[in-house]
């Protein structure tokens, strides 16, 4: 199947099985299809089977409750800009608050106008948003705010198989609640 359409489009189906295993909590047989999904994508030589490996790795060891320390060590030896909002959020979990909070500072310099609205956006402002709220960052949460409000009804995640991170108002939610607005926050939630 190497190098042939065969072999995408078995990766595909490998990485979308993956998901939907995370989705359902099955995460044993996810991390299965994720390593079958990388062997298979990897004899393409296709240049988003490992970042999708390696999101979907990420998500997993979330999931698990891996260890968030080692997390931010790994992202961060990676050194790929596009994968701060991940690193600031591993580190707020680590407890590595400080380095968190001058890292987010940074990204939303510039009200986090930086960040391209493309299809890794969902994934970049999950991960954000979940640092306000572990940082109890109100200011940051409530730039984010409005950003993140048209996107509040839909599904979000990256690529058609890669992550599926849930519901928008649960994000937009988790912002409310870290503005301190419990009313609106519930809104989003129900």
């Amino acid at each position: 199947v190497a190098r042939t359409p065969i072999g995408w489009f078995a990766w595909f189906v490998l990485r979308y099985k993956a998901m939907l295993a995370m989705f359902r909590g099955e995460l044993e047989a996810a991390g299965r299809f994720m390593k079958e999904a990388v062997a298979v994508g990897e004899s393409t030589e296709h240049p988003h089977i490992r970042p999708t490996f390696l999101l979907q790795r990420f998500a997993l060891r979330r999931l698990r409750g891996a260890d968030a320390a080692r997390d931010a060590e790994l992202l961060a030896a990676a050194n790929v800009a596009a994968w701060q909002p991940l690193l600031i959020h591993a580190r707020t979990v680590a407890g590595q608050t400080e380095q968190a909070r001058i890292e987010l500072a940074e990204i939303a310099r510039d009200d986090f106008r930086a960040i391209p609205e493309n299809t890794l956006f969902p994934l970049w402002m999950g991960h954000l948003v979940h640092a306000c709220a572990l940082l109890a960052d109100e200011e940051r949460a409530a730039v984010l705010l409005p950003l993140l409000e048209p996107y509040a009804d839909r599904i979000w995640g990256v690529g058609a198989g890669a992550v599926l991170m849930g519901h928008g108002g649960r994000y937009v939610g988790l912002l409310h609640a870290t503005l301190g607005n419990a009313a609106a926050a519930t809104r989003h939630y129900e």
